[in-house]
């Protein structure tokens, strides 16, 4: 055959249509593309004389190998030369979230890869973030762009000390919107931030620096991963710091934490009404709507320097949708901004938003004691809740009510939360709008006693109650009366196997009155809404996981008392800290009674001022008990006088023997609120036997 007809034929490649052959002449304008084959030479082909589909592959083919558009590690074997590996030649894109995620393959000695990477690296700072071990392969975060392209780089270029080099994946941090906002914070991680914050907070200048926060020693020294940019971590951050700073806070600096969303920004508002500085700079916020949660904000200076929203070239359009978001500010990115009047006057200011307890202080008392108002008064509400979320049914809760009390209930949407649905709570509303459409009187919206009460409260959905959203408001405390105003958030029907529970917003507000020993329910007021968006972000990580392990029916009270204690001291976490010593629990003015008074009539008969009780604030204490003598109890005779009262009051208001009643308290170190509580979640499993009647 002569040498110009001479021709070869190539296998396509996977970017080919399989199993076609084309002819390709030498003499023409050539690419060079090596075969997939074990040859170490590089052939040329030309590709003008392909067809045009084929050809539109093979040009394909090749930009592809020149210009990647992923950011893979992937590197290609060449074995000409000493160097087994070609270095890339594509760059990784900025992460919008300021992290990158770093992979190595098979890294069975992780601290002397870590070591190598270092001295590799050096004089660069390199400091790996959150490191953890999946199937042999070491995962770790940096927090540096020029740190993630130089690891990049230096993929199978570092040795160890067997003179092998290993593989480094670089990648772009996306995290799951789920991970982010609603997994809950971890207690170790609270308390490594309250200890954060002492070394953060001037009080002199009421002034915060929270900058670069994931990198402080606190969480450094601890190996965890504490990144402002997750909603939820913020959110907890933000909390931490409004008890910390008592919302006393005039300076709040959030450099250089790699925020790029909106969530948890708008808590700064609610948690810190008096907040004039807000440094956000350094940050990944991409756009102004992100900071639409603060509009109307009265802060004075605000930084949103070295931000990709900065990079604006219109600068005057920029300072004007800011003015419009902030009207009161005088100071941009260290700019001085010339007062606009007309920028006031057209844009809503909103009220500051306090969401802090208020209680009132009786005279003479020591501000620096704590207020014993509010010791009863949210011993009072865990107590409550904690008897009225009970699974099976709500009838403890009736012995909190006056015999004469009244219940209504309304339900609405507001305007901004209008998805969902609330047909539970929209038959018995009472609502006027909504009686007259149905033709229904007002009568029957009102129910009176606590019998009528009790069986509308088993007609709704069972619930569970956030405490750690409550907010707890008390208007009126004297020797008549307490009115508690609570606000918060429940979950309906919540299983343990419920990934996302249906969350309701709710207002109650109890009124509350002095018989004999005790207080009583003499009206209560209940509103129930959708939640809102901040809320549920809020609430929904402190729903986000249970424990999914099936717990079998178990007969013997000692085990199954542990398991759900450990269940309960996840439940009771802000009003876990109120916890009074058994006698002042049960002598308690505002501790729920659980047995059966007898109350005079309260219709037509006014409250008498007369009566004089010291203010509603201290225990009032009980007269001495007699000796009970207990012929099925051997070991009475060891117990305190308070423990014998402990265990015939446990025995009387639960109907077991004391011996149960007993046992039960010992369980739970002779706390008579946290026994209580148990023996309503143990109920349905305890055996008959223990029972009198």
């Amino acid at each position: 055959m002569p040498a110009g007809d001479r021709k070869r034929v190539y296998k396509l490649g996977p970017y080919d249509r399989p199993h076609i052959e084309h002819n390709l002449h030498i003499g023409h304008s050539t690419n060079t593309i090596k075969t997939k084959n074990n040859r170490s030479n590089y052939h040329n082909k030309s590709l003008d004389c392909i067809t045009s589909l084929v050809g539109k592959q093979s040009r394909r083919k090749c930009n592809y190998n020149e210009h990647s558009k992923y950011n893979s590690s992937q590197r290609f074997q060449v074995k000409n030369g000493d160097d087994k590996y070609r270095n890339p030649t594509w760059n990784i894109n900025k992460s919008c979230t300021g992290w990158y995620t770093i992979i190595i393959p098979n890294a069975y000695d992780c601290d002397e890869i870590l070591k190598k990477i270092a001295t590799y690296l050096y004089p660069v700072i390199f400091y790996p973030y959150n490191i953890f071990n999946t199937m042999n392969d070491l995962k770790f975060f940096v927090d540096n762009y020029d740190t993630a392209k130089k690891l990049h780089f230096a993929s199978y270029k570092i040795k160890l000390r067997n003179n092998q080099k290993f593989k480094i994946k670089v990648y772009e941090y996306f995290p799951k919107h789920q991970t982010i906002s609603y997994r809950p914070v971890s207690s170790i991680i609270k308390e490594k931030i309250v200890e954060a914050m002492s070394t953060r907070y001037d009080p002199n200048t009421k002034s915060l620096d929270l900058s670069r926060f994931y990198a402080c020693i606190f969480f450094t020294d601890n190996k965890l991963f504490v990144p402002l940019n997750r909603p939820s971590v913020l959110l907890a951050t933000l909390n931490i710091a409004a008890k910390y700073t008592k919302h006393e806070l005039y300076r709040l600096s959030l450099e250089n934490n790699h925020i790029y969303l909106k969530e948890g920004l708008v808590w700064i508002r609610r948690l810190f009404p008096r907040l004039k500085f807000l440094d956000l700079s350094g940050n990944k916020l991409t756009e102004l709507k992100v900071l639409n949660k603060l509009s109307g904000y009265s802060i004075e200076v605000l930084n949103l320097s070295n931000n990709p929203v900065c990079s604006t070239k219109n600068k005057e359009k920029f300072v004007l949708d800011v003015l419009q978001l902030f009207p009161m500010l005088n100071k941009l990115d260290n700019l001085e901004l010339p007062c606009r009047q007309s920028t006031i006057v057209k844009t809503k200011l909103y009220m500051p938003i306090n969401l802090d307890n208020s209680y009132p202080i009786s005279e003479g008392h020591n501000p620096e004691q704590p207020n014993p108002l509010l010791t009863s008064v949210e011993l009072f509400i865990t107590q409550f809740y904690n008897i009225y979320d009970n699974k099976v049914s709500r009838q403890m809760v009736s012995e909190a009510y006056h015999e004469n009390a009244t219940f209504s209930l309304s339900s609405c949407f507001l305007s901004n939360f209008s998805k969902g649905s609330l047909a539970h709570y929209k038959p018995i509303s009472r609502n006027l709008l909504i009686s007259s459409r149905f033709g229904r009187s007002e009568k029957c919206v009102i129910y009176k006693g606590k019998k009528k009460i009790i069986s509308v409260l088993e007609k709704l959905p069972k619930t569970r109650h956030d405490l750690d959203s409550f907010f707890i408001d008390v208007p009126i405390a004297n020797s008549a009366m307490i009115q508690i105003v609570v606000n918060g958030v429940f979950a309906e029907n919540l299983t343990e196997t419920c990934s996302r529970p249906v969350l309701r917003s709710f207002c109650r507000t109890f009124t509350i009155v002095p018989i004999e020993s005790s207080w009583y329910i003499l009206s209560d007021l209940m509103f129930v809404t959708m939640v809102s968006y901040e809320l549920l972000i809020e609430s929904s990580k402190r729903f986000y996981y249970f424990n999914h392990k099936n717990i079998s029916p178990v007969t013997d009270i000692v085990s199954y008392n542990k398991i759900q204690m450990a269940v309960c001291k996840e439940k009771i976490d802000k009003f876990s800290c109120i916890k009074a010593s058994c006698t002042k629990n049960l002598d308690s003015p505002l501790s729920l009674p659980l047995s059966p008074q007898k109350q005079p009539p309260c219709e037509n008969s006014p409250l008498e001022s007369e009566r004089k009780i010291s203010v509603p604030l201290m225990p009032v204490e009980h007269e001495t008990t007699q000796k009970v003598v207990m012929n099925s109890m051997k070991d009475t005779k060891s117990c305190s006088e308070s423990k014998l009262t402990m265990v015939k009051r446990f025995s009387s208001e639960s109907g077991m023997y004391p011996e149960w009643a007993k046992k039960c308290l010992e369980e739970n170190d002779w706390d008579y609120t946290k026994a209580s509580l148990c023996f309503l979640k143990l109920k349905p499993n305890i055996p008959a036997v223990a029972y009198i009647r």
